[in-house]
């Protein structure tokens, strides 16, 4: 019998009004940050259109019933709701926008407006996929196919930046990037998670071409603002993290923290005297951040 798990959702508007508690629904096992069964769940059983914001509760393991907070812009009047045990509209200073009420209707609007902008006719509603820390993932059925919205917080907008400017025959096409946000085109195939090792030796191939296009180009990443590995801001952004969480560290962790910084800059030094030349990185290169098909694949994330 196939796994399935009870999850109830929370809902209010997208103005920030609290609206009350759903009856719980059942959805297939899988990971929690997956929203597509969600929401055609809630759909099927009560008839509400909702937009998942985040997850309130997720149990130890596969018992217990999960829990999620969810926007919607009408409520049938036969839905019976029932308050809710706490405030899950608590105020969270750190709290990613499509995690609020009304982030998601602000990444929708703006690749709406930039589908109209490439001469693209939405096909029907978009569909939520995935919604969590890292990622708000919606696709798109469109008149150029499927299109992918990828929202992210914004210690990873980086990619909204340097997506456009990337070899297209690495990455996906790109329709539009914004602050956070970016508007894909599909890749067709699937994630590369369970490649064999000939096929993933052609992923390195791709990315090592795509870092010897940069080669001698270091002004112009710079100039983008991306996340700076090399020795003198690596050895800073580390040092800074120590002083900031010293404070939480015992006697045997801070000597050991002392003598990894201390030798940095000769790994470094060791580093820069392989010769290897300064160029961009992909900071989450495996398998899984490839998709395709038939050799025609694609650097994701």
């Amino acid at each position: 019998m196939d796994a399935h798990r009870e999850v109830v959702v929370v809902l209010c508007t997208p103005d920030g009004e609290l609206l009350g508690e759903l009856p719980p629904v059942v959805i297939p096992a899988g990971s929690w940050r997956d929203v597509e069964d969600l929401v055609s769940a809630v759909w099927r059983a009560f008839g509400v259109r909702v937009r998942i914001l985040r997850i309130l509760r997720m149990p130890d393991g596969d018992a217990g019933r999960g829990r999620y907070l969810a926007e919607t812009d009408t409520i049938p009047a036969e839905v019976s709701l029932h308050p809710p045990d706490d405030d899950p509209l608590a105020e969270e200073p750190r709290r990613l926008r499509y995690a609020q009420p009304g982030g998601h209707r602000t990444d929708l609007g703006w690749a709406w407006e930039t589908l109209r902008r490439n001469g693209i006719t939405p096909l029907g509603s978009p569909i939520q996929v995935r919604t969590w820390n890292l990622s708000s993932i919606w696709r798109f059925s469109t008149s150029a196919g499927k299109v992918w919205l990828k929202a992210t917080p914004a210690f990873c907008d980086v990619e909204a930046r340097l997506l456009p400017v990337l070899d297209p025959g690495v990455v996906p096409e790109v329709f539009g990037a914004d602050s956070g946000r970016v508007l894909l085109a599909d890749v067709h195939g699937t994630d590369q998670y369970e490649a064999n090792l000939v096929t993933r030796c052609g992923f390195i191939g791709l990315l090592v071409g795509l870092q010897q296009q940069w080669i001698g180009r270091v002004k112009e990443l710079e100039a983008l603002a991306l996340n700076d590995y090399r020795a003198a801001p690596a050895i800073a952004a580390i040092e800074s993290t120590i002083d900031r969480e010293v404070g939480a560290l015992d006697p045997e962790e801070r000597r050991r923290l002392t003598r990894l910084v201390d030798g940095l800059p000769r790994r470094f030094a060791a580093l820069e005297a392989c010769g290897v030349p300064e160029t961009l990185l992909h900071a989450d290169f495996h398998p899984g951040n490839v998709r395709g098909e038939s050799g025609d694949y694609r650097i994701l994330d």
